[in-house]
């Protein structure tokens, strides 16, 4: 899976902000579950997001999913750089 977003928007900017946390929001969703190898159904509002799974895939994604994404008070690198 590819996806390139490029923009300059800075914070302040209500439509142009909220659109670019949108499709950030949806393409980390999308490329963790391509990682996981599962389907899922992804509705986003800024970063604001749902995320429809399969029950028996759950487990599996949020291992994936902890690879790019930190708890509070988790140390060490993550994300995608």
């Amino acid at each position: 899976m590819t996806a390139t977003l490029k923009g300059t928007t800075l914070s302040g900017s209500a439509v142009k902000t909220t659109l670019m946390n949108t499709m950030n929001s949806i393409m980390y969703t999308k490329f963790i579950a391509s990682e996981a190898g599962v389907k899922v159904k992804v509705y986003a509002a800024g970063d604001d997001v749902l995320i429809i799974i399969p029950k028996d895939s759950y487990e599996h994604f949020e291992g994936i999913f902890w690879k790019f994404y930190t708890r509070p008070g988790r140390e060490g690198p993550y994300g995608l750089g």
